[in-house]
């Protein structure tokens, strides 16, 4: 009987820790490369609603992401930041509009977006204004899901890999009340 009661308060507390959106869904790796997000975003278009759920709750930074991502003064405040962004946003990566079928990307390191060079100048002008909430070396990219031949579209940004996954910081400068 006591053997049965562990077990059965075992198995809830396993699916209380399971998110509900994300039961049953194959999510594919990614390998740490331009071309592996390339692939993430392409997969994004062919999938379900469910899948397009599970891929972004995935990219979700864990609390030890952040140390690997920002400066010590900054951290905390991130973190904090995108807690309550999460808890209010519904945000899934996925084209707003059925016919934005491309996807752009842009790639910039954490020195690139200091000085507003190469594919950092497609990144909002505020990565570069609060550069100094990232640790040095760190490559970030910026994507948008857009119509064909236009530039105007979904974006989403920043994207980096790290800890062995793909990560997603959404606005990170924000949670410093700039802009």
């Amino acid at each position: 009987m006591i053997q049965g009661l562990r077990l059965f308060f075992l198995l809830g507390y396993l699916l209380l820790q399971l998110n509900p959106k994300c039961l049953g869904q194959e999510i594919p790796t990614f390998e740490n490369s331009r071309e592996g997000l390339e692939t993430m975003f392409q997969f994004i278009l062919n999938a379900s609603d469910s899948q397009q759920v599970a891929l972004t709750e995935s990219l979700t930074p864990l609390r030890s992401d952040y140390d690997s991502v920002f400066v010590p003064s900054s951290r905390k405040k991130v973190f904090k930041y995108h807690q309550r962004l999460m808890k209010m946003a519904d945000i899934i990566i996925r084209p707003l509009r059925e016919n934005q079928t491309e996807i752009l990307l842009w790639e910039a390191t954490t020195e690139s977006l200091g000085v507003y060079q190469g594919e950092a100048r497609f990144f909002p002008g505020a990565y570069t204004e609060n550069v100094g909430i990232f640790l040095p070396k760190k490559t970030f990219y910026r994507m948008k899901f857009v119509e064909p031949g236009r530039k105007l579209g979904t974006a989403f940004d920043v994207f980096t890999y790290i800890n062995g996954n793909w990560r997603v910081f959404h606005r990170p400068w924000a949670a410093l009340g700039n802009r």
